[in-house]
């Protein structure tokens, strides 16, 4: 379940469940030097292992691409929530997540 405006995805089924992130990140003229544009997957307050995934730019106004695929095992009423880990704010632009209960 997910309310619009909000970052949570509440479980509301347990089972294992396969989740797939994608996006495109700009970096913003702001910075212009080189850093680390990531994002990961959080699971009741914790990192999901393998969910991590980012790119370093030197440039400004530079895009890139981040996607992962997980699958984890959620009880309901866990929260999901993915995570803007990069060491400056960015825009995710037309970021999309699936999550699919699989048993």
């Amino acid at each position: 379940m997910h309310e619009e405006g909000s970052y949570d995805f509440i479980i509301n089924k347990s089972g294992n469940y396969y989740i797939q992130f994608n996006t495109t990140i700009y970096e913003p003229p702001s910075t212009g030097k080189e850093t680390t544009l990531s994002v990961y997957l959080e699971h009741n307050n914790a990192t999901v292992y393998g969910s991590t995934v980012g790119e370093t730019v030197s440039n400004a106004y530079q895009t890139i691409n981040l996607n992962f695929a997980v699958i984890i095992e959620a009880n309901k009423g866990d929260i999901l929530r993915i995570k803007n880990s990069s060491a400056t704010v960015v825009e995710l632009l037309q970021p999309n997540v699936d999550i699919i209960r699989i048993k």
